[in-house]
């Protein structure tokens, strides 16, 4: 089972994550959650855009194909609406080659979200290494003071944003179902783009990282991943 991590980012300024005050690690995390939620919230407004607008183009094609008679082609255009309105995103597989309108919209809508998400990658990525950073500095600190079990604090943390960051990303899961982990905890299936579960990190033991995984509202499994971040059991 292998993984390409999607995470990724434009700075929100430069150098390492500081939180005003003392950089506890209290204060580092929440300035790190905030920069977080702010570029993800800013890829969600760009994405709602987008299923907008797909949306409102699926509704005039719609009313065009009708007044074509093309029942395929209307059957087509409503099961793409019936999925969005799901919980769907843009679609990954378009339509067949004889609704050649239907899928240059599918094309369009697919390119914007693609876009918004290598964007949000890139940015979450270099905002991540700075938190790292940022935490690795914290614990030497406050070794050096003789805080030891903050600085132990300060390592679990930066180990969690490690682990969450092996798990995001592309996989075949159990080598039969195609899907997306995201950074917010939620698993996509990369097949029809729909929302089929979430996940959370647990802790990391001598046989790796533990993860609680949770699908289709009924199948939940704690599941381990191997040191090297390429497989489960």
């Amino acid at each position: 089972m292998k993984t390409l991590c999607l995470l990724s980012f434009v700075l929100l300024g430069a150098g390492a994550i500081a939180a005003d005050g003392d950089n506890t690690l209290a204060n580092l995390k929440t300035a790190y959650e905030t920069r977080r939620a702010a570029l993800t919230a800013t890829r969600d407004e760009a994405v709602g855009k987008t299923l907008a607008a797909y949306k409102a183009e699926l509704g005039t094609l719609l009313a065009n194909v009708r007044q074509q008679g093309n029942l395929d082609y209307v059957l087509a255009i409503e099961a793409e609406q019936k999925r969005l309105d799901a919980g769907g995103s843009a679609p990954t597989e378009p339509a067949a080659k004889e609704f050649a309108h239907l899928r240059r919209i599918q094309w369009a809508a697919r390119q914007a979200e693609d876009k918004a998400d290598k964007e949000l990658g890139e940015s979450l990525a270099a905002l991540r290494k700075q938190y790292l950073d940022s935490l690795e500095k914290l614990e030497k600190t406050l070794v050096a003071a003789n805080r030891i079990e903050e600085a132990k604090a300060a390592r679990g943390e930066k180990e969690t944003v490690e682990a969450m960051s092996a798990m995001c990303g592309h996989w075949m899961w159990l080598e039969q179902f195609d899907r997306f982990h995201r950074p917010d905890g939620s698993i996509w299936s990369a097949t029809d783009n729909r929302r089929v579960g979430s996940w959370e990190y647990l802790g990391t033991d001598k046989d790796g990282r533990k993860f609680r995984v949770e699908t289709h509202g009924k199948y939940i499994e704690t599941v381990t991943m191997s040191v090297d971040g390429k497989s489960f059991w």
